[in-house]
């Protein structure tokens, strides 16, 4: 697996199996309620369960500090790439929104797909969240459509 995503102000690493469990069934990460802990244990751990563990970095939350150790968002990918597209998603912590840490962390995860032959990132964002479009479209992702309450945006590699 991936050790580590270096970008100017931040550390982003993947979690192993065990790290994620312990993140999402203690709360102690940006999972904020019920249904959100549901969809991380469905999609995440349970997908980690059963895949290999060289695809573990597509599934896994990445947890993005800075210098000092202090943990500014979470990020990741839905899930392996499907026919060359890869799909990001990012939590920052309330005391870290707008000033560019998610911007940075995304552009990591998009340079790091580079390495894997992917041909698209994608990210589908709920409509009435401004700050995560705006971060979308800071890195690039140009909007696509709307999928029910979801806005899809996309950014071409190659």
């Amino acid at each position: 697996m991936c050790k580590m995503i270096k970008t100017e102000r931040l550390h982003i690493t993947p979690l192993n199996l065990s790290e994620t469990k312990c993140r999402v069934y203690s709360w102690t990460g940006m999972v904020s309620n019920q249904e959100e802990e549901d969809n991380f244990v469905k999609y995440t751990i349970q997908k980690m369960e059963i895949a290999p563990q060289t695809h573990h970095k597509w599934y896994t939350i990445w947890d993005a500090k800075d210098s000092w150790g202090n943990r500014i968002l979470e990020c990741g990918f839905i899930c392996p790439p499907v026919q060359k597209i890869v799909e990001v998603w990012y939590y920052t912590s309330k005391e870290y929104m707008n000033k560019g840490f998610a911007t940075e962390a995304i552009k990591g995860l998009i340079k790091f797909a580079t390495c894997f032959d992917i041909q698209n990132v994608c990210a589908s964002i709920a409509k009435d969240n401004v700050a995560s479009r705006r971060v979308a479209e800071k890195c690039g992702l140009t909007y696509l459509m709307n999928n029910k309450e979801m806005q899809v945006y996309n950014l071409q590699l190659k």
